[in-house]
């Protein structure tokens, strides 16, 4: 079920690559192991140390066209 249509018709992983977060070979791992075990491929990446949380979500928010504003600044 989809409720925000993307505004950048790119998958999350290509994205990262675009961004210089992570490479292809780290890519192709976690796309490994998530038809291994599922999940989604951002929660993958953060597990195998590929990525950081806010990495993930920094690149969602580009790709649904919403601001992202990390937490840490709000109390």
């Amino acid at each position: 079920m989809r409720y925000f249509k993307k505004r950048i018709d790119k998958p999350l992983g290509e994205l990262l690559i675009e961004k210089g977060l992570i490479n292809r070979t780290q890519l192709q791992e976690a796309l490994k192991v998530q038809k291994e075990r599922g999940g989604l491929i951002g929660e993958v990446m953060v597990s195998l140390g590929f990525a950081k949380e806010e990495d993930i979500a920094h690149v969602l928010s580009l790709q649904y066209g919403f601001p992202y504003l990390p937490l840490e600044h709000y109390e």
